[in-house]
């Protein structure tokens, strides 16, 4: 077998696939919106104040929308925010959308970037019945992100430990699939490790096998 080392491009490769190992669950994860997170519900609680005020202007008054971006809840506990976990949930069709955000009378907190998407005011009594539902969606998301984390980090502390990769597959050969193709090939090419033997300058080495087997009879 050939001598491959743990090069830079090497290590990238294996810890992107490694990465890689569960992106399905995470997708599938992310995709599994709780039944309560219908956009409609979610478009009457925020706009209850206001979805007839809305409904009896004239059309050019209002914008519309057919989904929005929910980040989460703030304020409460910390613990109620999940940074990043930002959902999109589609409305039945096209909805009245203000042209300007209401905060306070949506339930959405102060100080945001609408377009990076709404944060809801833990908070306001009207998400009581939602809210669960959306931190246990989250915690099964972090929760499969956590064990890529680990798993990523347990791929990376194997390379580290050894230069080459032969050892490497010895202590953990499930690394194998997760190498790619290019450095499998290297790795199972067969090198001609034939040792040079050295020239020994002025013995004549027939003559000293002589005298050590004229020793041997003679004695």
């Amino acid at each position: 077998m050939a001598t491959v080392r743990f090069s830079g491009n090497l290590t990238y490769e294996i810890m992107e696939t490694a990465k890689r190992v569960f992106t399905k669950r995470i997708e599938q994860a992310t995709a599994n919106l709780p039944s309560t997170w219908q956009g409609d519900v979610v478009y009457d609680l925020m706009f209850k104040e206001t979805v007839a005020k809305m409904a009896a202007l004239p059309n050019h008054f209002m914008n519309t929308a057919e989904q929005v971006k929910i980040q989460g809840f703030q304020p409460g506990n910390e613990e109620d925010h999940l940074p990043g976990r930002t959902i999109t949930i589609k409305f039945t069709g096209k909805k009245l959308w203000p042209f300007t955000h209401n905060l306070k009378s949506m339930g959405l907190v102060k100080n945001q970037r609408p377009h990076f998407g709404l944060i809801l005011d833990g908070d306001d009594p009207r998400w009581n019945n939602i809210k669960p539902s959306y931190m246990s969606y989250c915690q099964q998301v972090w929760d499969i992100e956590g064990e890529r984390q680990v798993f990523v980090a347990g791929v990376e502390k194997v390379i580290k430990t050894y230069s080459t990769l032969a050892p490497a597959l010895k202590a953990w050969p499930p690394l194998w699939d997760l190498i790619p193709e290019e450095a499998k090939i290297r790795h199972k090419t067969i090198v001609d490790r034939t040792k040079t033997e050295a020239v020994i300058e002025g013995v004549d080495l027939d003559s000293l096998t002589s005298t050590v087997a004229l020793d041997r009879i003679t004695r």
